[in-house]
């Protein structure tokens, strides 16, 4: 085993997914995702792999934070190495072509649909801005900002920092935007995309 499969595999494992062979089935999504953080799952896996993925996020004993559950224990550990961490928030809008209409999701045509996850990034304050894991990451539908629906997840997600332990003097919140994190090459960077990624998928896995 590599290096890198070593700590990707240290990074998923314990997920309460109810069953060995899910926890197997989400450390090879893991390590796939991991070494192509930025393609799509029909690109990063085999036919077989892929196949396999659809009836994992699927069961509906696989959810987004059984799967983030070990990567932010990781990630704690991470943080408590550092005197303050940064955390940093933003929301994404994923995409997804319709084949049948997909429950939990807004639609925005015949053909498309979308949902909005939220997320808490820990991120290194020595200046190297090194990503260090997922806290938190939440998904929302509908996607639009009325009623202060983005001041609102935030607000939360600062809340939800909070409730996993971490000190407030150890910890700074602000945006993504104002803080931009360096794309590096380090396991955890590739173990919180590919956190991320496995747990949206779960999110838009089921057909109605």
């Amino acid at each position: 085993m590599s290096q890198l499969s070593g700590e990707i595999a240290k990074e998923f494992s314990g997920a309460a997914l109810g069953d060995p062979r899910r926890q197997a089935r989400l450390l090879i999504l893991a390590q796939r995702m991991s070494s192509k953080p930025d393609a799509s799952f029909p690109k990063a896996l085999s036919p077989a792999e892929l196949e396999g993925a659809y009836r994992f996020f699927a069961n509906p004993q696989v959810t987004p934070e059984a799967i983030l559950a070990p990567h932010v224990r990781e990630t704690l550990a991470r943080m408590r190495q550092d005197p303050v961490t940064l955390v940093v928030h933003d929301s994404s809008t994923l995409s997804f072509n319709s084949d049948g209409s997909r429950d939990g999701l807004a639609p925005i045509s015949e053909y498309r649909q979308q949902f909005s996850v939220h997320c808490s990034l820990a991120v290194r304050a020595d200046g190297s801005r090194r990503p260090q894991g997922v806290l938190v990451a939440t998904e929302h539908v509908p996607i639009g900002k009325r009623q202060g629906q983005f001041h609102n997840r935030w607000a939360e997600h600062v809340r939800s920092v909070a409730a996993l332990g971490v000190s407030p003097q150890s910890v700074g919140s602000t945006s993504w935007i104002a803080r931009r994190t360096t794309t590096s090459s380090s396991s955890s960077w590739q173990a919180w995309a590919a956190a991320l990624w496995c747990a949206c998928s779960t999110i838009a896995s089921s057909p109605s």
